[in-house]
């Protein structure tokens, strides 16, 4: 079984809690950060990032079940006798099934294709192309930058998608109206030599209102509901479809 896992690219047994994601690093709290000329420390993208793994052939992944952990404990058993790893899965089932927000869309895929279905159904693309993006890289990781120019990428719909912790590759994606979102290409340069460093993608929900009060990024920028807006940075496990 290991064998197979490595080769398909899957996580069968346990990870060190060092592998695992940390959704609070990619945080930022408020879009009034983003000022020009304003320094800043980065998150540790690379810290926040969870085990390279691969997605399933849709035939396979159309026949396991995401939403509930009964078909992932049959086929991944030594994942689910480590209690760590059970309430990682455990977390993602409860993110992928949790009630969506007024005007989200959701749903968590382990395929590509089904990736790129949702977001052309959800962006009226059925037809027509798709782009994907994300930031440029993880330099400057960790480090305290400087804020070049900041870019407003102005997009009446979008699908932001997340890596969720699965064995294999498992995105969760939601449509978001950009009337309550904002995305940003936010340029950062070294303070003392004005060198560019990275283009960083940021996000801001600018309503929080319908949010829930134990809602992850709300607790980590300690707000209530509707008091104030919350943005992440796009790290290597995230991407935007427009």
């Amino acid at each position: 079984m290991d064998g197979f896992c490595s080769r398909a690219n899957l996580a069968c047994t346990p990870l060190s809690k060092t592998s695992l994601r940390m959704i609070k690093a990619t945080i930022n709290g408020l879009s009034s950060v983003f000022q020009e000329g304003k320094q800043i420390q980065l998150p540790s993208f690379d810290k926040a990032s969870l085990p390279p793994r691969s997605f399933l052939p849709s035939h396979y992944a159309s026949k396991i079940s995401i939403t509930s952990s009964s078909d992932l404990q049959k086929i991944f058993p030594d994942l689910f006798a480590s209690n760590p790893m059970k309430e990682t899965i455990e977390r993602s089932i409860s993110f992928c099934t949790s009630p969506s927000r007024a005007g989200e869309i959701k749903t968590c895929s382990n395929s590509l294709e089904d990736m790129i279905q949702f977001s052309k159904q959800t962006l009226g693309r059925s037809s027509g192309k798709l782009l994907a993006l994300t930031s440029k890289s993880e330099k400057g990781s960790g480090k305290e930058l400087e804020i070049g120019k900041i870019k407003r990428l102005h997009t009446q719909k979008m699908v932001s998608c997340h890596e969720v912790f699965y064995p294999f590759a498992t995105y969760f994606c939601h449509f978001l109206p950009s009337s309550t979102t904002r995305l940003y290409a936010v340029d950062f340069v070294d303070p003392g030599t004005k060198a560019q460093v990275n283009t960083i993608l940021a996000l801001c929900h600018m309503d929080t209102s319908a949010w829930p009060a134990e809602n992850m990024a709300l607790k980590v920028l300690k707000l209530s509901p509707g008091k104030g807006e919350a943005c992440h940075w796009y790290g290597k496990d995230d991407l935007v479809w427009i």
